[in-house]
């Protein structure tokens, strides 16, 4: 079967044998979602199994807590307002802004890919078939234990962008009007 034919979800976990549906907040306006903490203000939750297709899969390899910050090549306006601040990103590939210090953490970060059948799951409204989920609890039908994120990045398509301050980059962009949410540009 082909990749297409799975959605994956990353874990630091690699003893996870069955995954049960657990609380999500979604932004009314669906642009930011994720694991609820119970402090969200407006929005929707409800209890899901998240996964993404293969492609999206790098970006979840990183520490649930890596500020970071996606950016894809075709974003001209962004890139130039990055280019302003002395960053430069490709414009063939994903872009993942990290900060450098972040870097040796990520190089020794353990993650387990877990693979699902794609009929188990569906796709969550308005997000361009990247967030899929499950209201029911769901089995793998493989894993693969990795060790470093950057390695797993880059083997996969993705460019790694370490910068210097990535929260003040963000900012800035946000500053700027760009539309910044939770995973990126």
């Amino acid at each position: 079967m082909s990749r297409e034919e799975y959605v994956y979800h990353v874990s630091p976990s690699s003893e996870i044998s069955r995954f049960e549906p657990r609380e999500f907040w979604f932004s009314d306006d669906g642009s930011e979602s994720g694991v609820s903490t119970g402090e969200e203000v407006g929005g929707r939750r409800e209890k899901l199994v998240y996964a993404s297709p293969f492609e999206w899969a790098p970006f979840y390899s990183l520490p649930r807590d890596t500020p970071r910050a996606v950016i894809s090549g075709d974003e001209v306006d962004v890139i130039e307002s990055l280019a302003d601040m002395g960053v430069n990103i490709r414009t063939d590939s994903m872009n993942l802004l990290v900060d450098r210090s972040d870097i040796p953490s990520l190089r020794s970060h353990s993650f387990t890919i877990y693979a699902f059948d794609k009929g188990d799951f569906s796709p969550l409204g308005g997000s361009d078939d990247i967030e899929w989920v499950s209201r029911k609890r769901v089995r793998p039908v493989s894993k693969e234990t990795l060790t470093d994120s950057t390695r797993y990045l880059r083997e996969n398509g993705w460019n790694l962008v370490p910068v210097v301050g990535i929260e003040e980059i963000v900012g800035e962009l946000r500053d700027q009007g760009h539309f910044v949410n939770s995973e990126g540009v």
